[in-house]
């Protein structure tokens, strides 16, 4: 890789270009992408194992990345990250609580330039004016969408959550295209029911925006805009503290630009007072 071009985003760009190319070297870019702060203490071998293909196609990859091979890929990514080496990381990563917080401190850093990108002024627009919102997620993934999906009812009209084996996913295409837009939000093990029904609503002309942890999901090829936000890999079950934040702020900066949003939460304040929504003695 040129030398002025090391130490910038443009790297990454380059890597999911390439991984573009081959279903190996997707496997190998799909593993850097989901594994950054893991792969700077690996091997080649190591990294080749863990991604399900050959050492001398890591090298290959490397190569295509401009770098003389492996090991000078991961002496820049350790200049630029600048982390301390330290030989215990990959071995006891999911034991270390510690460095599970500051894995997701890092993630949590890599929201603020996501918040000035076009893709993410899009969704905002959009999410506060389009006549009919759907959020489309399923499996894990429901967590984030169903919560978002109550309190952005809470703010503007006609918002719904559909998955999947319900008759409203069934009947989803029925939906006027231009008068809705739909959101789809899926983390790793994407599946395969929602990236089908994607498919299925772009082919049917819909708007769709996707909020995924990797420029490698399968959800970009079927959305409009796309907006990457990470979740840190490292123990049992992922851990998505940082697609929930995102999640909170995107509902702030939505309902900032809802007009007479300030009324309608004091209209909404009332009706809940007057049902007895909560408890009270």
């Amino acid at each position: 890789m040129a030398e002025e071009n090391r130490g910038t985003v443009s790297w990454k760009d380059n890597l999911v270009s390439i991984s573009r190319t081959s279903k190996v070297f997707e496997k190998i870019g799909r593993y850097i992408l989901e594994n950054e702060d893991r792969i700077v203490f690996m091997t080649a071998g190591k990294l080749a194992a863990n991604a399900d293909v050959s050492q001398g196609s890591v090298t290959r990859f490397c190569n295509e990345l401009g770098y003389t091979g492996y090991g000078d890929f991961v002496r820049d990514q350790q200049k630029n990250r600048k982390k301390e080496e330290d030989p215990r990381y990959e071995h006891d990563l999911d034991r270390d609580n510690c460095k599970i917080i500051q894995l997701e401190h890092e993630n949590l850093d890599k929201l603020f330039p996501l918040f000035n990108t076009g893709e993410y002024h899009f969704l905002v627009e959009k999410l506060a004016s389009v006549s009919r919102v759907i959020l489309i997620s399923a499996r894990m993934s429901t967590y984030f969408t169903e919560c978002f999906a109550y309190m952005l009812g809470k703010i503007r009209n006609d918002v719904c959550m559909v998955e999947p084996e319900t008759g409203q996913w069934n009947n989803l295409a029925l939906s006027d295209p231009k008068e809705t837009l739909i959101v789809a939000a899926a983390f790793p093990r994407y599946p395969r029911i929602l990236v089908q029904k994607m498919k299925e609503l772009k082919q049917a002309g819909f708007t769709i925006c996707s909020v995924t942890d990797s420029q490698l999901s399968p959800l970009i090829s079927y959305s409009e805009k796309s907006i990457v936000v990470p979740v840190t890999r490292v123990s049992v079950f992922d851990i998505y503290s940082t697609p929930f934040l995102f999640f909170r702020i995107l509902l702030k900066d939505v309902a900032a630009a809802i007009p007479d949003i300030d009324e309608r939460m004091k209209r909404l304040e009332e009706l809940e007072r007057r049902n007895g929504a909560y408890y009270s003695e």
